[in-house]
This record gives structure tokens, sequence and C-alpha cells, in this order.
């Protein structure tokens, strides 16, 4: 009887998966700009369904639920943007007056925040918050989504544990049936060799009758000749 193990995932290939898909998400928005609002939810939605599905995907792959692996990989999923943001809180707060510093820090830190969070730009007059603290509201909301993903395999879970008990179960009975029957069959056996046994001993005693047989015939024939030759001498 086997059991199926399941091999655990890598977290850092599933989030450089999902990262990957994210950006081009976010590129193909950038580059097609639309005013239109509704087509600007639907992207949105895509991006939140990206990390849910994200999530949903690796936990099947986990042998249990661990909820420390859960928030591991939701920190390596989001921890590219998370490097950004933290930057430039910790660089903003520099007092240094230079243009080129300000350039450096919109293009190097700005531009890859501002990428990142475009699918829900549209958002952000409606909020009517502040640039950062909008990125990071937008950031926990796709953790969220991700951290539910994550959670939303465990009836899936569930029923595969109950479906491999069931494997093995049947496998169980199946192999207590086999058993059972190979019991039953070995008093069948006994029994076929003593029947041959018993035609073997039957052989025997039909050799022994027959050579007794054949002993009596010939003392007859014996007895035969003797009463023959005393007839011929009384005649004589």
């Amino acid at each position: 009887m086997t059991k199926t193990k399941l091999k655990e995932p890598s977290a850092v290939t599933y989030a450089f998966i999902a990262n990957i898909l994210y950006f081009i998400i976010c590129a193909i928005y950038c580059k097609i700009n639309s005013q239109n609002q509704v087509f600007n939810i639907c992207f949105l939605s895509l991006c939140v369904l990206l990390w849910f599905i994200t999530g949903n995907v690796y936990s099947r792959k986990l042998s249990k639920i661990d909820l420390k692996k859960y928030l591991s990989f939701i920190l390596i999923s989001f921890m590219p943007i998370l490097i950004f943001l933290i930057t430039y809180n910790i660089l903003i707060n520099v007092q240094l007056k230079s243009q080129t510093y300000n350039w450096i820090m919109y293009y190097s830190i700005g531009a890859p925040i501002i990428f990142w969070i475009k699918p829900a730009s549209f958002l952000i007059n409606i909020l009517n918050i502040n640039f950062y603290l909008f990125a990071y509201t937008i950031l926990a909301a796709f953790m969220l989504a991700c951290f539910f993903g994550l959670l939303s395999s465990g009836k899936n879970r569930k029923a595969r544990t109950v479906k491999m008990l069931k494997n093995d179960k049947k496998q169980s009975n199946s192999f207590n049936s086999e058993a059972a029957v190979t019991e039953e069959n070995e008093p069948h056996f006994q029994n076929n060799d003593n029947t041959s046994n018993a035609l073997e001993y039957d052989d025997g005693t039909q050799q022994i009758i027959f050579d007794e047989l054949n002993t009596n015939k010939d003392e007859f024939s014996k007895d035969n000749s003797d009463t023959m030759s005393d007839n011929s001498g009384l005649k004589q």
C-alpha cells in the first residue's frame, strides 16, 4: 500500500513567475493608457485575480496548511516593490537640495513605483490621498488577495486527502481479498495432494494384486504339472 506524496513547491519560483506576469499586465496597461473607467476596472480586477490565482496554485502544491509558508510566500512575492517603497521613504527624508538627486530619486525609485501601481492609478483621484500612501494601500490589497488565494485551496486539499484515503482503503481491501482467496485455495490444493497420494496407493495396490495373481497362476501351473507327472507314472 503506497501513499501519494506531494512535492513541495519553490516559493521563489512561483513568486518570480507571478511578478513577470504582473509586469506584463502593467506594461500592456501603460501602452494602452485608456481613459475608459470600465476598462481600467477590468485591468485592476485582472491584477487582483492574478495574485489570487498565484496564491491558490502555490498552496495546492503544499502537503499541508502552513501559515508560516503562506506569509513567507507573500513576503517573497512582494519583496521587489517593498524594497522600492521602503527605500524611497528612507531617502525622501534626506535633506539634500540637488536637482541631480531629485532626478535620480524619481527615475530610479519613483518610476518603478509608478509603473507597479499603474493599473490602480485611476483610483488616486477618487480616494484623494497621498500618492505613496495610496501605493501602500494597493500593495496591501494585492497581498490580501494573494492571502485569500492561499487559503482558498483548503477545500481542494481536503477533498484530495479524502480521495487519497479512499484509494488507500481500496488498495487495502483488494490486498485482503487476494489474501483471503489464497487461504481458501490452500485446503483445495492439499486435497489434490491427498488425491494424488490415494491414486498412487491404488496403483500400488493393483500392482500387488497383479503380482499375487501371477504367483497363484504359477503355483496352479506347477500343481497341474505335478499331477500330470503322477498320472503318467500310474499309467506306466
